[in-house]
């Protein structure tokens, strides 16, 4: 069984793009995150610290972003996997896609989805 914690469409504020325009004003992104964790701890004992605390992760992915300033949303995908698996041995796997909304004129958003489990 492969237990789940999502978070959609988190809005960030950030600096991010690869041109001078894009780097001059900060503008929002959005983030899905799906993260595989084994909840049956958490659940038997209804108890947050036997599970990833969601909030956390909000947080820590707003701040980290807001300074981290990237160029391209791939990088932020990447390493946003790399952080979380990092930061949080709970986690087996997990994805995230990053969304800028004002990356292309007539489209509703530009797009990167990235995906990485826990080695060993």
């Amino acid at each position: 069984m492969t237990d789940r914690i999502s978070i959609h469409q988190l809005s960030i504020i950030c600096i991010i793009g690869a041109y001078e325009v894009e780097r001059a004003h900060e503008q929002e992104i959005l983030l899905d995150v799906e993260l595989e964790v084994d909840l049956e701890a958490a659940a038997r004992g209804d108890d947050l610290s036997q599970t990833v605390d969601y909030a956390a992760i909000a947080r820590l992915l707003r701040s980290w972003a807001r300074e981290s300033k990237f160029l391209l949303i791939e990088t932020m995908a990447v390493r946003a996997c790399a952080l979380l698996l990092e930061r949080w041995s709970l986690i087996d796997g997990v994805a995230v896609a990053v969304r800028k909304p004002s990356a292309i004129a007539g489209a509703d958003c530009a797009a990167v989805r990235a995906e990485r489990r826990r080695q060993g």
